[in-house]
């Protein structure tokens, strides 16, 4: 029974938090308390106050906040944000304190000082979805805020929170104006479709194998094993795959699962060791349920490493038929390592995936000569040209090669040997297609192949951020903004380009307030990008602000001193010449060279 103390009320709650704070305490223990502290009392304790709040409980690099109301809390909250933006101002990005926000509006119990309930549990759920420097905010208190405070909000759609039972509803704030009562309406974006993700169709992340030994031969192994599942479980249509391979944090053993993903949309977690004695290897694998901790499935594997390329073949396999088993009803969409029944061709297949992965001028050179040699050996399986034809492509993108029309031609070749072969088909070629025939302006057989390739690749973002560029281009930028996000949502770290095509997408559908924060960040990925700045630079110049404009424009020069908006035009291949014309108006009045 509660005490005479223990009462319910209705408050707005804000859960803050530091983004990163045990790197930067690792980094920098002192420095980040010292930091953390000035925070506080010079900018943080006053703001709140000022706003008629109270500060319930702190915990390590968290607060709990309480407002009598929503209005007070989301201004309190911004403020301290833009503030927060401008004593960053000159510090260097790795002790940068960025913190993350997130607002809701609940009933809640009272026992003390202290605050709990669904309401406190909410708010401190979205603070965790929260961008760093940013704030999340649920419907529930973005309703009660109504048109007090002139808001631009980006619908996150209704996300699954940990240990919540009902989906809530989110929305980030994208404010650029003032934050003072204003009778205005709400801006929202177009609705996020992709997340949250449907309850049948469950959410699963693969972790980096960890080698228990420290010599190179092992970790090998590990990655092999890892990469081997990943490239089945990218088509398997049953499930929403994140590709969390690269995670280092957890790599290095300084974070558990539950840690590495806590602010991504997946609910279970793949996890791996490998352990090398002698001549074997044993290998454990586990699934576990984020949400519960329970453990889904679990298995050892013991082999020699007299062929480890068959083994890791063996393992793999068995490994996704046995998620595939768990999680989905034991629908493999496509098995389309099947035709390499050699330790050569499995051993090409690993190595050209392993440099694949790494992304860098070297690596894309490297793998080349593997996927060919694999080509070569299986002219029946569509693996080898699959992958050549990305591979290719790529290069020609990142300027990688000495000719890039020949590099073009040799992508389209090979995407075009790779389109009749049923055997391995993993629908890259179809992707490339689809970029290939866009830049061509064949919109209606670019859109084509990209939905093609998304049928094949159901959680690839090359395939599916591809799809979203084609329709924004074609003249249905929602579609685009979309699949943009989908695109994001599968992937730890953001490419600029992928970045760029939300930004461009938001801008083509007149969301110039959410286009400019996301050009910002496809800008802060790549600083030397011209193509966000591009995108930045029409934002600020068709919403007025001529001198932005004109500020990103020498930004541009500066990267890149050839630029022209004549070149630019030729790059974005728009359905709708009016579009593009308004964009190159636009980039020509911020003073770029036609």
């Amino acid at each position: 029974m509660h005490n005479e103390r223990t009462r319910r009320r209705l408050a707005a709650i804000v859960a803050a938090d530091v983004s990163g704070y045990s790197r930067l305490m690792g980094a920098d223990e002192e420095g980040t308390f010292d930091a953390l502290r000035a925070h506080r009392a010079q900018l943080i304790d006053p703001t709140v106050e000022k706003h008629g709040g109270r500060i319930v409980k702190t915990m390590g690099d968290g607060l709990l906040l309480e407002f009598p109301s929503v209005v007070d809390a989301v201004r309190c909250s911004i403020e301290v944000q833009r503030a927060m933006h401008d004593r960053n101002a000159d510090v260097s990005p790795e002790r940068r304190i960025d913190f993350r926000v997130g607002i809701n509006v609940g009933d809640v119990i009272t026992e003390g000082d202290d605050i709990f309930g669904d309401g406190v549990n909410i708010a401190a759920r979205l603070e965790g979805i929260a961008d760093p420097g940013g704030v999340c905010i649920s419907e529930a208190a973005l309703q009660h805020v109504g048109s007090a405070l002139e808001l631009v909000t980006e619908d996150m759609g209704e996300r699954a929170l940990k240990n919540i039972e009902a989906p809530i509803h989110a929305f980030r704030i994208r404010n650029t104006g003032g934050v003072e009562a204003k009778p205005s309406p709400i801006v929202r974006a177009i609705p996020e479709q992709a997340l949250p993700l449907p309850s049948e169709r469950p959410s699963l992340a693969i972790l980096p194998f960890r080698s228990l030994n420290t010599n190179p031969d092992a970790r090998f192994v590990a990655d092999g094993i890892a990469l081997g599942v990943q490239t089945l479980l990218v088509q398997l249509s049953g499930i929403f795959f994140v590709n969390a391979c690269l995670h280092q944090g957890y790599r290095e053993g300084r974070q558990t699962a539950a840690e590495a993903l806590s602010d991504m949309a997946v609910r279970y977690a793949v996890e791996g060791s490998v352990q090398q004695v002698g001549g074997r290897v044993r290998v454990s694998v586990q699934v576990s349920d984020l949400e519960g901790g329970a453990l889904v499935w679990a298995e050892n594997y013991d082999r020699s490493l007299e062929d480890v390329f068959s083994m890791q073949d063996e393992i793999s396999r068995r490994i996704a038929g046995a998620l595939s088993t768990e999680l989905v009803g034991g629908h493999l969409a496509r098995d389309f390592t099947g035709s390499l029944d050699s330790p050569d061709a499995w051993e090409h297949f690993l190595r050209g995936i392993d440099h694949l992965y790494r992304w860098t001028k070297h690596d894309c050179a490297a793998a080349i000569p593997h996927f060919e040699a694999l080509a070569d050996a299986h002219p029946e399986s569509a693996i080898g040209p699959c992958y050549l034809s990305l591979l290719n492509y790529y290069a020609a993108n990142r300027n990688w090669t000495a000719s890039k029309e020949k590099s073009l031609e040799e992508a389209e070749r090979w995407a075009h040997i790779a389109l009749p072969l049923e055997d391995g088909n993993n629908g890259l070629g179809h992707a490339v297609l689809g970029a290939i025939t866009l830049a061509k302006h064949r919109h209606d057989e670019s859109l084509a192949y990209c939905r093609s390739a998304v049928s094949y690749r159901a959680n690839c973002p090359f395939a599916i951020g591809q799809l979203g560029l084609t329709e924004t281009y074609s003249g249905d930028p929602a579609s685009g903004v979309k699949h943009a996000r989908e695109a994001m949502s599968v992937r730890m770290l953001q490419p600029s380009p992928l970045v760029n095509a939300l930004a461009i997408a938001y801008r083509d559908q007149g969301e110039i307030d959410l286009s400019i924060p996301t050009a910002e960040e496809a800008a802060r990925i790549d600083p030397n990008y011209s193509d966000a700045l591009a995108t930045l630079c029409s934002d600020f110049a068709i919403s007025g602000e001529s001198a932005r404009a004109e500020q990103v424009a020498k930004r541009i020069l500066a990267a890149t001193p050839d630029f022209s908006v004549a070149r630019f035009a030729r790059q974005h291949p728009y359905r709708d010449a009016v579009i593009l014309d308004r964009i190159t108006s636009a980039l020509m009045s911020a003073g770029l060279p036609s």
